[in-house]
């Protein structure tokens, strides 16, 4: 990260919204019902992402405000020029459930994932001249739709919901196994500006929110999550401190 890195992302246009999918649910005498509305329901449910996912909340709702700024000291903006506002969190099961094909859908800010992730989420045929005749297909990693590990979303499928919608994504977490498939494969997605994926295997879902220990040491941590407010501190911290 960089100011050039810092004056594009203020250059796009996003929204205001923490989305956060694969939340779970619970059925009712009215059918399906989301375990979490609020952060409330987050605190009071004893639920295996609690820990990490307060980390990464935590991080992300100091995100806007570190950006702005970033965008002061960096780019000489006036006091008022603030283009990131707070954001509100939203909870949904799935993410079909947020990218419904409402033409007035807009892109979250930023977007955390706490489904499943696969490297064979879907097949496509490879365009290829083949002299004996035999089909090749490409091997396409995506998400799960919701918090169950089916009902699976390419990376394709998914570049283009996030393409229909409007504005732009900042910051997506893909705290699943073989993230780092997928965020390889959406990395050329000019709709989004930072990909947090930390994991290229199976992980177990108790471990999902953390950064893999080194070789080293038997140690998990969250440090992973706070690093992506460190980049962007350190670019303005040297001009502040000579002024």
């Amino acid at each position: 990260m960089n100011q050039d890195w810092v004056e594009a992302a203020v250059g796009r246009t996003y929204g205001s919204t923490l989305l956060i999918t694969g939340v779970p649910t619970k059925q009712t005498e009215d059918g399906e019902e989301l375990m979490w509305g609020s952060m409330d329901d987050l605190f009071d449910d004893v639920y295996y992402h609690a820990e990490g996912l307060m980390s990464a909340l935590s991080v992300l709702r100091r995100l806007p405000q570190y950006l702005n700024t970033a965008n002061l000291c960096l780019l000489d903006r006036r006091a008022g020029d603030l283009p990131f506002d707070a954001l509100r969190i939203e909870f949904r099961a799935r993410i079909t459930d947020w990218y419904d094909g409402h033409p007035d859908r807009e892109n979250p800010f930023a977007w955390i994932h706490l489904g499943h992730g696969t490297d064979e989420a879907d097949y496509l045929p490879v365009e290829d001249e083949d002299p004996y005749g035999m089909e090749e297909y490409e091997i396409v990693p995506g998400l799960s739709d919701g918090q169950a590990p089916w009902g699976n979303i390419s990376t394709r499928r998914l570049e283009a919901m996030i393409a229909s919608a409007k504005g732009d994504i900042m910051f997506l977490g893909l705290p699943l196994c073989y993230a780092t498939q997928v965020a390889d494969d959406l990395d050329h997605c000019k709709r989004i500006r930072i990909i947090h994926a930390e994991h290229e295997g199976f992980v177990l879902e108790s471990l999902e929110m953390y950064s893999p220990a080194p070789a080293n040491s038997p140690r998990f941590s969250l440090e992973g999550w706070r690093a992506w407010l460190w980049a962007i501190k350190g670019q303005w911290r040297p001009r502040a401190a000579a002024a």
